[in-house]
């Protein structure tokens, strides 16, 4: 009977042990899983941010369109220019004088594709694509916002803190939607906004593809 209950306790113990373990690791371990996959969106967010501000610079807009963006990067072109500083003498018919005129001279040496410049050897078209899940999607929208009396193109490109979590632990991940102190606040991971003109996102430095080397360095 006394080896019953002393193995009945035993159990106990090892079960609240484990119950303990989990209550000081589970975060832990949830913290590490949840910033490498920050990690790896945000590293696509990047390059989101490079294709559109690409676009923008051609186009003189963003677009919504994954499949927009794509076709862009493989068509689009820079221009490769040079600018040279002049000046010369031009008459002033009104006061009859010859002035001097301070110019700028802008040669074109070529072109050069967007997606050498911007994806050598990469396969942008995965980029829609949201990390550690089963093909979900980034969102994708542009549009124009009025600033200043000005018409600004502005867009966003995102993806709900939920899909990008899911299968980590379900209390941990609405914890860390909820809580103010997140280290990525609110319900989306994102770049861009619709409600103001940015690029910016919203995550830390530390969430930056290269920060623990430059870290590092310093």
């Amino acid at each position: 009977m006394y080896k019953t209950i002393s193995a009945g306790l035993f159990a106990l113990a090892l079960v609240l042990c484990y119950f303990a373990y989990q209550s000081i690791m589970g975060p832990v371990e949830f913290k590490k899983e949840r910033d490498e996959r920050y990690r790896a969106a945000v590293a696509k967010l990047i390059e989101i941010r490079n294709a559109e501000q690409a676009y923008k610079a051609i186009k003189g807009e963003y677009t919504g369109d994954f499949k927009a963006l794509f076709q862009f990067l493989d068509t689009g072109e820079f221009v490769l220019t040079s600018r040279r500083d002049t000046s010369f003498q031009l008459y002033d018919k009104v006061y009859r004088i010859d002035k001097q005129v301070d110019s700028v001279i802008v040669d074109t040496l070529g072109f050069r594709s967007v997606k050498d410049s911007l994806f050598p050897g990469y396969d942008y078209r995965r980029l829609e694509v949201v990390p550690f899940t089963q093909g979900a999607k980034f969102e994708l929208k542009a549009g124009r916002l009025e600033k200043n009396a000005l018409l600004n193109p502005v867009f966003y490109a995102r993806v709900n803190k939920r899909v990008l979590l899911a299968g980590l632990d379900a209390q941990l991940i609405e914890e860390d939607v909820i809580t103010p102190t997140a280290s990525v606040q609110g319900t989306y991971l994102q770049v861009g906004d619709l409600k103001k003109v940015t690029t910016s996102g919203n995550w830390p430095k530390n969430l930056e593809p290269g920060y623990e080397a430059s870290s590092n360095r310093e």
